[in-house]
């Protein structure tokens, strides 16, 4: 494996291990379809949805994440081109209360599995500390309000991409009668969601990603789907892209994400576990 091709799997693995699944943001094309049950275009029923969902201060969800590396190389003595893959699955149950706020509490339970091995892992936020319980390790990091909103931007990969970002949105009706939203980005607007992750990944880690690294990675396709209820609350994400190397042609990430959220605008109880004072306090949140 080249070296930028090691670069742009380290830039996703990041990815994948700050929780980066795609929740509830705005944006819509003007020329989009229009919806028929309701005759509302699929500008003003994202603008709704998103008005809805920026001020969710509980957020109960699940969230399922694959993460596909194909890798096409050629033999030792040029005579054949080969390719290997590896798939890694993460699973977890998120649920935050009084986001914002002093008193916001945050538990997060979840499994990464690949190659028949699995990791558990457990992740808190509470009284001003961010907890992870993982690989036999209980440690916590100090931790403010507005650098805990940049992880949580991450967790729910709040990208607030431009309304020109977004095209091809076709709105259509689910056998539940919910609303369904099927949506793709322009090439602006995968340039912008790579920046976004960027930005993210460096708010809440002690590493950076640097420009060189951006100029190496692309999105070569993306896609969404957002099922809104009545109430146009999100109730569902589906999100599924690939990310390659500008440089060379020797393989692909594919990030496939699905999220349900459960009874959004409801209160949700943080449940937090009884030895958060046993956890070894760290300057960083690295685990070795």
């Amino acid at each position: 494996m080249t070296k930028a091709w090691k670069k742009l799997s380290a830039v996703c693995m990041a990815l994948i291990l700050t929780f980066s699944v795609t929740a509830c943001s705005g944006g819509g094309d003007k020329n989009s379809s229009e919806n028929e049950d309701t005759g509302r275009t699929a500008q003003e029923i994202l603008e709704s949805n998103y008005d809805k969902s920026k001020d969710l201060k509980d957020v109960d969800m699940t969230s399922k994440i694959e993460y596909e590396i194909a890798v096409r190389y050629t033999s030792a003595d040029d005579s054949s081109d080969d390719s290997e893959s590896q798939t890694l699955t993460m699973d977890y149950d998120a649920k935050i209360s009084d986001s914002g706020s002093d008193s916001m509490a945050m538990a997060m339970t979840g499994k990464m599995s690949s190659s028949g091995t699995s990791i558990d892992m457990n992740i808190y936020y509470s009284d001003g500390y961010y907890y992870i319980n993982m690989l036999g390790q209980k440690i916590k990091q100090k931790m403010d309000l507005s650098k805990l909103q940049k992880e949580l931007e991450a967790t729910t990969n709040q990208t607030q991409l431009p309304v020109e970002n977004y095209k091809d949105i076709v709105v259509s009706q689910n056998s539940e009668g919910n609303t369904v939203l099927d949506y793709k980005l322009n090439d602006d607007g995968l340039d912008e969601y790579i920046k976004e992750i960027a930005d993210q990944m460096g708010a809440i880690s002690s590493s950076s990603v640097s420009s060189d690294d951006l100029d190496s990675v692309k999105i070569s396709s993306f896609s969404g789907q957002r099922t809104l209820n009545k109430d146009d609350y999100t109730i569902k994400e589906s999100v599924k892209f690939v990310m390659e190397n500008k440089q060379s042609d020797d393989g692909s990430i594919t990030i496939s994400m699905d999220i349900t959220y459960k009874n959004p605008g409801k209160d949700v109880t943080v449940t937090l576990p009884d030895d958060l004072s046993d956890y070894q306090e760290s300057s960083s949140l690295s685990l070795n």
